[in-house]
């Protein structure tokens, strides 16, 4: 949707995904994935060290084979932090655009100006 722009994506089967900043941490005990996820967003740019920190040998495996799941990653991560997590699939690539520097910000004011007209 974004022609020149490039985003961070993780390659899984049936995918690519890319993240948003977008969370719910529904209870008390979600602090344990809020510490683990700013362990994953330090490494976000390599999408190969997150898998292998995140998931152990054998989704690391899958996941260079491509038969690695977003559901399988997930559960493995809920087994890791001891929290069931999950994702929510959004059909809108705009919600993966973070506005954290100047060409995102040019980028997101041309794609407003274009929905309006």
């Amino acid at each position: 949707m974004f022609p020149g722009h490039r985003r961070t994506a993780i390659k899984l089967k049936g995918g690519p995904y890319c993240g948003s900043n977008m969370f719910a941490f529904m209870t008390p005990q979600s602090e344990k994935l809020a510490a683990f996820w700013r362990s994953v967003e330090e490494q976000r740019k390599s999408p190969r060290k997150v898998i292998a920190s995140a998931l152990g040998l054998s989704a690391t495996l899958k996941y260079l084979m491509g038969t690695l799941s977003l559901e399988q990653a997930l559960e493995q991560v809920s087994s890791l932090v001891g929290l069931k997590i999950g994702a929510v699939l959004m059909p809108f690539a705009e919600a993966a655009v973070d506005i954290d520097s100047m060409s995102d910000h040019a980028l997101v004011e041309r794609f407003l100006l274009e929905r309006e007209r």
